[in-house]
């Protein structure tokens, strides 16, 4: 079995001739599941899971997800304005990664604000308990995350505030 992003798809019926098979959604456990012999996922995750199993491997880089943070709140003009805020990402995926680092870099440590977590949002008019549903009601000063969440966050407050 293969375990693909949708994409992939297309790629495996132009470079393998066997017989395919995938499993959608969540992450496929690689490690412990012996019907996976090749899975796709943010290289975080990989990373993460190689720090206990040596032998896994990364053969290449499928996407490259540039990451942003999009702050709603007045008074937020730079990141070290998040201290004592609020706010929402994926907890232990890359885009939670991205936040700590990105905070980090203004001198902002973990306890210096705090992480409420959020679903992804594909497609507007996002629900309840989705990014750009919670910073445009503001439950979270700011949200961290990948296109095209990103967007339909700024989308839903009606400007972009990128703190610098």
């Amino acid at each position: 079995m293969l375990n693909f992003a949708s994409g992939l798809k297309i790629a495996s019926k132009q470079f393998y001739t066997g017989i395919t098979s995938f499993a959608d959604g969540g992450e496929a456990n690689i490690i412990s599941d012996t019907s996976i012999n090749l899975a796709a996922k943010a290289e975080t995750q990989a990373l993460r899971q190689y720090a206990t199993h040596k032998d896994l491997r990364i053969i290449c880089t499928v996407a490259e997800v540039a990451y942003c943070l999009v702050a709603n709140k007045k008074g937020i003009s730079s990141l070290t304005n998040l201290k004592g805020k609020k706010s929402g990402t994926i907890p232990s995926k890359s885009a939670a990664y991205f936040v700590g680092k990105l905070l980090a870099s203004a001198e902002l440590k973990s306890f210096d604000y705090s992480i409420v977590s959020g679903g992804v949002c594909s497609a507007a008019l996002c629900s309840a308990g989705k990014l750009p549903y919670i910073l445009q009601h503001g439950s979270v000063d700011a949200i961290g995350m990948w296109e095209p969440t990103v967007q339909l966050a700024i989308d839903a407050i009606g400007e972009c505030r990128i703190p610098k």
